[in-house]
């Protein structure tokens, strides 16, 4: 299953290990669930690193981020 992750739920995630964002990050590898983000929701994240403490950048770093998928989003407009 695919999940899709915006950049709120990669915050909440990132900022404790007891809500559902969390939960949903570590419960990906015991059910086998494809987390996916868009490139834009990244940038987001990481925009807002500075705002987090220390122990909340480093659960960004490595528990959140490597289990996320980053795909490119392409935007086009038609006027």
């Amino acid at each position: 299953m695919k999940v899709f992750l915006d950049s709120s739920t990669l915050i909440a995630a990132s900022l404790s290990e007891e809500g559902a964002s969390y939960w949903i990050a570590r419960q990906s590898l015991r059910q086998g669930w494809r987390l996916i983000t868009a490139d834009y929701c990244v940038d987001e994240v990481e925009n807002n690193l500075h705002r987090m403490t220390d122990a909340e950048r480093l659960r960004w770093v490595q528990r959140i981020r490597p289990r996320v998928e980053t795909v490119v989003t392409w935007l086009a407009l038609d006027r």
